[in-house]
């Protein structure tokens, strides 16, 4: 079934809570909106209506059933890819702790004691992931741009601007990275970077740009993984997009070895001159 990034946003927060609630919603919506998307939902069995409690959200309310909440059904896990025997366990695990706080001394009087959900845990680490990704980004721009301002000093027109649109793609990705890190009220890290590896010649820096290539390929897919982990679909769709993005480069830096390899370097070099 094809859903919306908002309707994945609003599956992905309920399927993460112990009840399974669909409010509070995580993403800012008109009342109108609102009505339509969980609407929407509700008509494809993802959501469903029951009893609300006190504390609860009220979605509508029915002459015969009374005040009525939403709540995410385990299709609603299906969805979004995840493991609905592991997203129980965890809910499960949290009632109990719940259900049977700590005592301390003898009075047997009960000590709070703060802590975070599973899900808390993997949310933090999804962001921190997004932030080894971002420094990963922030990195390849600044070896980017230095290779293809070398190879436009050099004379090497068509391998300047393909070095260079290579460059700002990744700045795409870069900002496609901090949007998200903020949406996740993380904070952005721009203030890391890796080393920065310069190639004094053309084949040193294709291979050094390869090498940047193949280590952002890994951290995405890991990323996506850790992604469909915590539950969050738009990440993992975000992501899945910038690793094809990832894959074209790979294949672009790879074709160009083979060029070298086949006709040698002299010949390849000639044929970087015109734009």
């Amino acid at each position: 079934m094809a859903l919306s990034d908002t309707q994945l946003v609003v599956l992905s927060a309920a399927c993460q809570r112990p009840d399974r609630s669909v409010y509070p919603l995580t993403t800012k919506l008109p009342g109108g909106a609102a009505a339509k998307v969980l609407g929407s939902l509700l008509k494809q069995n993802l959501i469903k209506e029951v009893q609300a409690k006190r504390e609860d959200t009220v979605w509508r309310e029915d002459k015969k059933r009374g005040r009525l909440t939403l709540r995410a059904m385990p299709a609603a896990s299906k969805a979004l890819g995840i493991d609905e025997a592991s997203t129980e366990g965890e809910a499960e695990t949290a009632a109990n702790t719940e259900a049977k706080p700590a005592r301390s001394g003898k009075s047997g009087k009960s000590k709070p004691k703060p802590r975070g959900t599973r899900a808390d845990s993997k949310q933090a680490k999804l962001i921190e992931m997004l932030n080894v990704l971002l420094a990963d980004e922030l990195t390849a721009i600044s070896q980017y741009m230095v290779h293809s301002e070398m190879c436009a000093n050099w004379g090497y027109e068509h391998l300047h601007k393909k070095i260079e649109a290579r460059a700002i793609q990744e700045m795409k990705h870069a900002e496609k990275l901090i949007s998200r890190i903020i949406f996740l009220e993380g904070t952005p890290r721009v203030d890391r970077l890796n080393k920065i590896n310069i190639g004094p010649d053309v084949p040193t820096q294709l291979a050094n740009d390869l090498e940047a290539e193949h280590v952002a390929w890994k951290a995405y897919n890991d990323a996506i993984h850790l992604a469909g982990e915590v539950g969050d679909a738009p990440t993992r769709n975000m992501l899945e997009g910038t690793a094809r993005d990832e894959d074209a480069h790979i294949d672009w830096l790879e074709e160009q070895q083979d060029q070298i390899k086949q006709i040698g370097v002299e010949l390849y070099l000639s044929n970087q001159t015109k734009e």
